[in-house]
């Protein structure tokens, strides 16, 4: 970019400054995903803010026509080579692989080189790559309207502001209202925000170029500075922003990116300083004139960073976000050698490797060199596993959202012992069915319980290596103990107070209202399914029974595993579309004739349960569920692209309010009668699958054949919900990554066994002592059917079923 003389030299090198300081943080953004990060300088709309007034700088030289087209060309050919790039590792990918996994998405394709929406990937390169493009996609339309932006804002540029302010807010409130049309195709009311949002600080850019802001004076600007900030927080604490993301909220990014540039605007006078000092000169210079190839290409830097440091082994968080850093920067500095000069290419300037001073090369080659070994060590580390990327994420960060239990493994059939009973039915270690308040659980855990409680966390976490979590346990009405570390999915310190997606649990919520509209007589379980008003083509209505569905045993696909979903998730955005996804796929087995999990048997109890009460899904939990049981401060979230949420994903809850959810339905009676908690609990043996709850082992199985599960429950993406009855412990436990990858299966299990021994060796230290020798045969009327394997005396034998108990009391 050529300079002028004067003044107008040191106004490009602060717009210089400001755009390396949003790119930046851009960059650190992806790397952490942090939320907070996200409220420090708004980066995208400083980037459309510097990108206006460069283009109205030049098209005062050059018809606005020609500026669009030169500006055009040098997005286009950097995005090609990029896309180039991606699409040849993608078809590798699938040629060594050859599944659905690494299925290139050939007829979307063309929207990674021509970017007027938002262009998908492999599912194995899971956004990583193709994610970050939806900044192209926004600043091409922008670009695009550019022309009739100069003329509105020559014109009437009141006018044209107050109308990108009114579209920003009237779309957002569009988009959260699935039930109006418009929603329908919400991914274009999204974008129809960003280009609302950008081009107001494009505009914004344009008129700062022609001096229509000169006369703001610092305290000016500290004023619209501090009404902006002050919007921004009214609206980020009373309306939603999605994981409390600016950059998930329009009107939330709106006013933060208002306050921010009002804040740099002021500082122009220090940036002019600071940017023509030496050391930040060259930094300056490459940042900008290499921005758009960072842009591009850092997320490739971040993902080979992020695989490269997991086989070299886990770290503690610190050394670990140190490294990635490094590791991001060395490798991007590499790519921005083998591929920046193509922007010189695109605007047919001299091609440089290195566009900065003379002074700042001398050291160039040592990030080129650290970036080049971090590839190569990164990608033989990937070639020694195919998927060791995918797992590597997983136990960081990225979750599974639905998926089926692990298959139960049944011990060696135990004896029957007189007077023991289901683990539903168990009483004597919580004498008494107190309701439980809203105010808490129960009394806090006794000192010593709550300091192994504690130390054994410690352990375990320092044992795995967990990032972040929030656990608790309670036997409601006598102990509660809870404990949070690390930082939660978000980035942020975890508390006692985080709440989190719970996921698939949500599907326990479905199941208690399905089985309450039983009880009522609204709904049968064996009636076949009715054509739903909602999917009126639904080829298989009649052909299955609401108990196929609530059981798993539909033989539909989950819309997740469809190829409609695989060739493109954020297309799928009602629970409609998820489940015409699955009907358009062939049935796995006749209805009713085997089991398998499927999300899409929920979304379709969801639409049952709307079309026989007349009021919503959401309506539903609230007024049956949620307010009779004080949990009002669930929070589930509407339908969005790629998560159609509704009947079968969503809830947003705390630790306490989990284990209050888990304590009235599996416990206490309060959600619904006790044949009805029998149909849930029914578990499969043979899949561990029930009536929208999962059994757990450890697992035994009596002479006859009847299963014994430890706990029944049910997991989300992160979370995971149990109650063990024979100790009449609810127990919960959220991670800020993934519980379904083998190592955290492991984690999870180990730590609600820990649980339980510890709870049973304050129960034992609590039995008054025995007056009579105490031996371990059983007493009762009736002796073992094998004396040689009578049961010990410990607690997981009291699990076993009575004798005539049905083997469903589960």
């Amino acid at each position: 970019m050529g300079r002028s003389s004067g003044a107008s030299k040191d106004r490009e090198r602060a717009l210089d400054a400001l755009r390396a300081i949003a790119l930046v943080r851009v960059v650190l953004w992806h790397t952490y995903g942090n939320a907070a990060i996200t409220y420090v300088i708004a980066a995208v709309p400083t980037m459309f803010f510097v990108t206006g007034s460069l283009f109205a700088k030049s098209a005062q030289r050059r018809p606005v026509a020609e500026v669009v087209r030169n500006r055009v060309r040098r997005i286009f050919v950097p995005l090609w080579a990029f896309s180039a790039v991606c699409l040849l590792a993608m078809s590798i990918a699938h040629r060594v692989d050859g599944t659905g996994a690494t299925k290139v998405p050939w007829r979307g394709m063309w929207l990674w080189f021509i970017p007027l929406a938002d262009p998908n990937g492999s599912p194995w390169e899971g956004g990583h790559l193709s994610a970050p493009l939806w900044f192209v996609r926004a600043m091409l339309w922008v670009l695009l309207a550019a022309p009739l932006l100069l003329t509105a804002a020559r014109r009437r540029p009141a006018l044209l502001l107050a109308g990108c302010v009114t579209a920003i807010l009237a779309l957002d409130l569009v988009g959260r209202h699935p039930s109006w049309n418009i929603a329908a195709l919400p991914d274009l009311v999204w974008q129809s925000g960003d280009v609302a949002l950008y081009a107001m600080f494009f505009t914004l850019g344009v008129l700062h170029r022609w001096g229509t802001f000169r006369h703001l004076r610092s305290p000016h600007l500290g004023g619209i500075a501090l009404a902006s900030a002050v919007l921004a927080a009214a609206w980020i604490t009373t309306q939603p922003v999605p994981k409390h993301v600016v950059n998930n909220s329009h009107p939330a990014h709106l006013f933060v990116g208002l306050a921010w540039l009002a804040v740099a605007l002021a500082a122009l006078p220090s940036l002019e300083r600071a940017a023509a000092m030496r050391p930040f000169e060259g930094a300056i210079s490459l940042l900008s004139q290499r921005s758009f190839t960072i842009y591009l290409w850092h997320p490739v830097g971040i993902v080979i960073s992020f695989v490269a440091i997991g086989r070299v082994g886990r770290l503690p968080l610190g050394y670990w976000s140190t490294a990635l850093l490094l590791g991001t920067v060395a490798v991007t500095s590499l790519l921005v050698i083998i591929f920046g000069s193509i922007e010189d290419v695109a605007s047919r300037k001299t091609i440089r490797w290195w566009p900065a001073p003379l002074h700042t090369r001398r050291y160039g080659w040592v990030p080129a060199l650290a970036g080049l070994a971090l590839m190569v060590v990164s990608l033989t580390s990937i070639s020694v596993k195919r998927d060791t990327a995918g797992e590597i994420f997983a136990a960081r960060q990225l979750t599974v959202p639905s998926q089926a239990p692990p298959k139960p493994k049944f011990d060696a059939p135990v004896v029957r012992v007189e007077g023991a009973v289901s683990p539903v039915q168990r009483t004597d270690l919580a004498p008494a069915r107190i309701p439980v308040t809203n105010a808490a659980l129960a009394p806090a855990a006794s000192a010593s319980m709550s300091t192994q409680l504690s130390e054994m966390y410690d352990a375990w976490i320092e044992h795995w290596g967990i990032t972040g979590a929030e656990v608790g346990v309670t036997r409601p009405n006598q102990f509660l103990w809870q404990r949070a570390s690390g930082v939660d999915g978000a980035g942020v310190s975890a508390t006692l107070d985080t709440t989190f997606d719970i996921g698939s649990i949500t599907k326990t919520f479905t199941a208690a209202l399905l089985m309450q509209l039983v009880q009522e007589g609204v709904i049968s379980l064996d009636e076949p399914l009715p054509v739903l008003r909602d999917v009126p083509s639904f080829p298989y209505a009649g052909k299955m029974t609401v108990r196929d569905l609530l059981y798993h045993r539909s033989g539909l696909v989950n819309y997740r595993d469809t190829a409609e979903f695989a060739r493109d998730p954020f297309a799928v955005k009602t629970p409609a579309q998820a489940v015409m996804a699955s009907a358009r796929e062939p049935l796995k087995f006749a209805p009713g004739t085997d089991v398998a999990y499927t999300s899409t048997n929920f979304l379709l109890l969801g639409m049952l349960i709307e079309q026989r009460t007349g009021r919503s899904f959401d309506d539903n939990l609230r007024q049956r569920l949620l307010a009779p049981l004080g949990l009002e401060e669930l929070v589930h979230l509407p339908s969005s692209p790629g998560a159609p949420n509704q009947a079968t994903a969503g809830i947003l809850t705390s630790t306490e309010d989990l284990l209050r959810w888990g304590a009235a339905l599996y416990r206490d009676g309060r959600v619904v009668d006790a044949q009805s908690l029998k149909t849930m609990t029914t578990i499969d043996p043979v899949t561990g699958l029930g009536g929208g709850t999962f059994g757990y082992c450890p697992c035994t199985m009596t002479p006859d054949g009847q299963p014994v599960f430890t706990y029944v429950g049910h997991s989300g993406g992160t979370t995971i919900l149990r109650y063990a009855a024979i100790e009449d412990l609810v127990i919960t436990v959220n991670l800020s990554g993934s519980v379904w990858t083998p190592e955290m299966v492991q984690a999870t299990a180990d730590f609600f066994e820990m649980v339980r021994a510890i709870v049973r060796s304050h129960d034992a230290a609590a039995l008054p002592a025995p007056t009579e020798p105490v031996t371990t045969e059983p007493s009762g009327p009736s002796e073992p059917e094998d004396p040689e394997n009578a049961a010990p005396a410990e607690p997981d034998t009291a699990a076993v079923p009575a004798e005539g108990q049905p083997s469903d009391d589960l």
